[in-house]
């Protein structure tokens, strides 16, 4: 995978910390996360638009802090399926209900009722390849988000990441400690996961 593979696949595809949309750079390293999971790969030779400046505080002292050693493969997990709603795309289009207006909800005879449309949401989101909007329900991953965990050692890390993780070339982790995140080394960079939390 290229640098800029690696770092599509970490990026957060929806999310309202706006640094979190764009990999960023620290020092010679390119970051990008999600928040639950995070890559850093070498910067040198990596120019494009969308690296920003902007990033997440301590990011680095992450880093400093995930185990240096106790590397193994990735544990074999079962495969979690794609994502109901966006049939495993992980993006589409989102247009407002045309049943309740956008509302969520109507009235009917002086009672407020729940649009059976949307589920209450105001919106329906339609699943396309390539489509401008990542998926409300996997966040763009394809992947749904109930898929449980597995442990890892002693730590248990959520099995919709683990099962991401095969793509990339070399992946192995080094589990963290409980509330601290395992480092995964790869082909090409380095990065951190998050512990699992049910």
């Amino acid at each position: 995978m290229s640098p800029t593979e690696i770092l599509a696949m970490f990026v957060a595809k929806v999310d309202s910390r706006e640094c979190l949309l764009k990999p960023f750079r620290i020092g010679e390293f390119v970051y990008a996360t999600n928040g639950h999971w995070i890559a850093r790969v070498p910067g040198d030779g990596l120019q494009a638009d969308d690296i920003t400046d902007k990033h997440p505080k301590n990011v680095e002292a992450l880093f400093d802090a995930a185990p240096t050693e106790g590397f193994m493969p990735l544990p074999k997990v079962k495969n979690p399926g794609v994502c109901m709603t966006c049939k495993g795309k992980g993006f589409g289009t989102t247009r407002q209900c045309g049943n309740c207006g956008g509302r969520g909800s109507f009235e009917q005879d002086g009672y407020d009722y729940e649009c059976q449309s949307c589920d209450g949401e105001g919106e329906i989101f339609s699943a396309s390849t390539g489509g401008p909007d990542a998926c409300p329900h996997c966040y763009g991953l394809g992947v749904p988000d109930n898929s449980g965990g597995t442990k890892v050692g002693a730590i248990t890390y959520a099995n919709r990441y683990l099962w991401l993780l095969r793509k990339l070339p070399a992946i192995q982790i080094a589990p963290g400690q409980p509330e601290k995140s395992a480092r995964l080394r790869f082909k090409g960079g380095e990065g951190l996961l998050m512990p699992y939390r049910d």
